[in-house]
């Protein structure tokens, strides 16, 4: 009597069924193909089972592939013709199989006839549900998977039987046929355990415990006559649904979900209208208008981020540099970017415009005015893992009134400004495994932020704006107070900003770098070296020297101490004051000398070394080039008086005479409508028309002319460029300024 294993019990080692099934079913196909017939073929297979196999194989298994293979490998193999041929006249139902398989056609293999044939099949008669289902799998090889369509041909054989016996439909069974009619309109997002509609224009979260979803699914079990005692009953049938309906929404880096269309930023042309399958989570709920000016919103950044003139209340200098840096953000969010790792800080007193600025990056990027992101997502704890959570589908963080010591846990500061993968927990959740932090990030504080930053990793990622013009508590007679209604007057030209924004965007992903002006580097510096007393110690007291012997470390630490003390910091130990300033990666290195720890690279500054005063620091910088703004902003009037007149316009360049012993060549502006002046101690004007302007200005005077960086501003219908620079020494190359 052979030794089986029950065909109701489950083999305990699911990796030792697989592979003495593997065994069974190649020892069969050797057996058919001997000649042996299917009761035969039955035998062995129940010895070889018992012998090679510790049958782990069942009775029931062992007899049907017995049955199948002796069947298709036997002599005189089954062919499919010889199923029962219909009476003539009625149409053959293995047509529409036969006819896939023959012409190797998924669509029509997927159709409800053929998937209906086979689930008939496997129904009535295995053996030729066997013989198509390894034609199939000789046709399509890997054109189709066959485990979804096993799947498919298992739910139609149920619903078959169903009907058959007449049983009443349970929940499951009312899911999955809601699925199929409505998985086009629904879809449910498994990142993030949420289920989205389709609104004509984006996938919609629906948020709502008694959401639109439930009353879909009351419908349609009161339609199969099954009562609802309880939420599980719910419960039940959404979670059957949603293994139908699951889709994966990935962030679209080419294209752009606005309300008039989708951009698409190869050709930057809009398409409408949307298409679900762009699978896009938000629609910007504005137009795209690239052909209209944004003079109002220009305006009311610049004034600003920009010092204005108390006596006129004009702009004296207009700080494009923060200005195209905020543009370039609010692009680069747009585009979904995450190779930009930079975060802006807008720093100034109250009342400066810090949070209006905020509010106008929340606008472009569709998002409230005022729904500002908490400080906490820099946070290392369980709060901020939620916080990242919940704000990680947005396309910004603005974060307004941030404190001094939120950026303290570093690490996790530099994560999320570097779009790297950073820890996050939903409510009642696990850990999220796809943990990529998109939003770009925006902050406005009153006070410097403070940090150690020993590797210097944050000062790099940091891009810092002052917001100097501080608006009065009360207006003075005569003068208008805030306005409340700003935000909905800037709205018309969001469409149009933002344009301006994708412009600027494009120019910094090329450029790999922000537009940055000699103050907002200083800043930059100024706040690193400050939250750090080991670095304002190394800016006042040491020298990075490398030609230097090396210093022995108790000299310097015994300064550090003392600095340490006198303003009131808590010092590092020895060890880790010289580790830390070793990890810098600035030059210094660790010796012995004398049997002596000591330091190379640095030394004690002396008398004769002052510090830096504030010339030589700002000789240390120089303005970032501006990016080109292509005419976006011909309609930005500054209100800037002219130190000179402004030249008239000319089909040919305008050099005017030289001043001072300058000397110009003006053979390269034959092509174009420039007029320039030169002035060696106040700076170099030059003016242009904007629309006759292409490519880079050359400039070949007998001593170099250090014309940039270059500001502007719009006089007189034309825009003005300027910079500021001091006595040249002499040289005979030429200078290429690219504007």
């Amino acid at each position: 009597m052979s030794t089986t294993t029950s065909a109701t019990q489950q083999p305990t080692d699911q990796v030792l069924y697989d592979t003495a099934l593997l065994a069974v079913m190649n020892h069969a196909q050797q057996l058919a193909q001997a000649g042996h017939p299917a009761e035969q073929i039955y035998q062995e297979l129940v010895a070889f089972n018992r012998e090679q196999c510790q049958g782990a194989v069942d009775d029931i298994k062992l007899r049907e592939q017995a049955e199948i293979t002796a069947t298709i490998d036997g002599p005189g193999s089954y062919q499919a013709t010889s199923i029962e041929i219909p009476p003539k006249g009625e149409p053959d139902p293995l047509a529409p199989l036969q006819s896939a398989i023959a012409k190797i056609d998924d669509k029509v293999l997927f159709s409800a006839a053929c998937i209906g044939v086979l689930a008939d099949l496997k129904r009535r008669d295995l053996v030729s549900y066997g013989v198509y289902w390894q034609e199939i799998r000789q046709a399509f090889k890997k054109k189709i998977n066959l485990r979804v369509l096993e799947t498919v041909v298992t739910a139609e054989k149920r619903k078959q039987d169903v009907a058959e016996r007449g049983e009443k439909k349970d929940v499951a069974d009312v899911a999955r046929e809601w699925a199929s009619e409505y998985r086009h309109e629904w879809a449910y997002d498994e990142e993030y355990d949420v289920w989205r509609f389709w609104n004509e224009t984006h996938w919609q979260e629906e948020k709502e415990r008694a959401s639109f979803l439930d009353q879909y699914a009351i419908a349609a079990l009161h339609e199969a006559q099954i009562a609802i005692n309880s939420v599980g009953v719910l419960k039940l049938f959404q979670r059957v649904a949603a293994t139908h309906c699951k889709r994966r929404f990935t962030p679209q880096a080419s294209k752009i979900n606005f309300s008039n269309g989708t951009l698409d930023l190869s050709t930057m042309e809009l398409r409408s209208p949307h298409n679900r399958d762009d699978l896009f989570t938000y629609c910007l709920p504005y137009n795209y208008d690239p052909q209209k000016p944004h003079p109002r919103i220009t305006s009311i950044l610049l004034s600003i981020i920009s010092k204005i003139d108390p006596q006129t209340g004009h702009v004296e200098h207009p700080n494009l540099h923060g200005f195209q840096a905020i543009c370039a953000q609010i692009g680069l969010a747009l585009l979904h970017d995450i190779t930009q790792h930079k975060a802006i800080v807008l720093l100034g007193p109250t009342r400066a415009g810090k949070t209006t600025v905020l509010a106008i990056v929340n606008l472009a990027c569709g998002q409230a005015a005022k729904d500002f992101v908490g400080h906490d997502i820099f946070s290392r704890d369980l709060e901020g893992k939620r916080a990242r959570y919940t704000y990680g589908t947005r396309l910004v963080a603005c974060i307004d009134e941030v404190p001094a010591e939120a950026l303290k846990d570093e690490e996790t500061v530099k994560q999320v400004i570097g779009h790297s993968g950073v820890p996050m927990r939903g409510m009642h959740k696990e850990e999220k495994i796809g943990n990529t932090w998109y939003p770009k990030v925006m902050m406005a504080a009153n006070d410097e932020p403070h940090y150690k930053d020993m590797s210097g990793a944050i000062k790099e990622r940091l891009i810092f704006i002052r917001c100097p013009n501080q608006r009065a508590e009360e207006p003075e007679e005569g003068q208008l107070g805030q306005n409340p209604d700003l935000l909905d007057e800037l709205t018309p030209e969001i469409g149009a900003f933002v344009a301006t924004c994708l412009h600027f965007a494009l120019q910094v992903r090329q450029r790999r770098c922000f537009p940055q002006s000699v103050a907002m580097k200083r800043d930059r510096d100024f706040i690193a070296v400050e939250g750090n007393p080991l670095k304002a110690c190394l800016e006042e007291k040491f020298v990075l020297d490398a030609d230097a012997p090396p210093t022995v470390t108790d000299d310097l630490y015994i300064i550090y101490k003392a600095y340490c003390k006198q303003d009131e910091h808590h010092p590092l130990a020895k060890n880790k004051f010289s580790s830390a300033l070793c990890g810098m990666n600035i030059g210094i290195t660790a010796r012995k000398l004398g049997g002596q720890r000591a330091l190379h690279g640095i030394r004690l500054r002396t008398q004769d070394e002052p510090y830096p005063g504030e010339n030589e620091e700002a000789a240390r910088y120089k303005d970032s080039f501006l990016l080109d703004d292509g005419g976006r902003l011909d309609g930005y009037n500054a209100n800037r008086p002219c130190s000179r007149p402004c030249p008239d316009t000319s089909p040919q360049a305008n050099l005017q005479e030289p001043m001072d012993g300058w000397t110009a060549d003006s053979q390269n502006f034959s092509k174009r409508n420039i007029d320039i002046y030169t002035q060696p101690s106040e700076g170099a004007y030059i003016s242009h028309s904007r629309e006759k302007m292409n490519g880079d200005l050359a400039v070949q005077p007998s001593t170099t002319l250090p014309i940039g960086p270059l500001q502007a501003a719009s006089h007189g219908g034309r825009l003005q460029l300027w910079a500021v620079h001091s006595r040249p020494q002499p040289s005979t190359e030429k200078e290429q300024v690219d504007l």
